[in-house]
């Protein structure tokens, strides 16, 4: 099973923030055809940090241990 099925709400986790100085929000959507769970598709939904404007309400392939649920602060 994925740790992220289709619709999971996901963010970055810290250490890919100190990594990369960027957090994504976003939603993860279906595997097909990336069915590894190690690949997490993200369509982008907020950044902050060091953006990728292209990114933002696009889907992004992302390494699924960069990702964590999404908490409501």
């Amino acid at each position: 099973m994925h740790p992220f099925p289709a619709g999971t709400k996901v963010q970055t986790s810290e250490s890919y923030f100190k990594k990369f100085g960027r957090r994504v929000i976003g939603t993860s959507v279906e595997m097909n055809p990336f069915p590894l769970n190690h690949i997490t598709v993200v369509k982008w939904e907020f950044q902050e940090g060091n953006i990728i404007p292209d990114h933002l309400g696009n889907k992004v392939m992302m390494m699924s241990k960069d990702l964590e649920v999404y908490q409501v602060q």
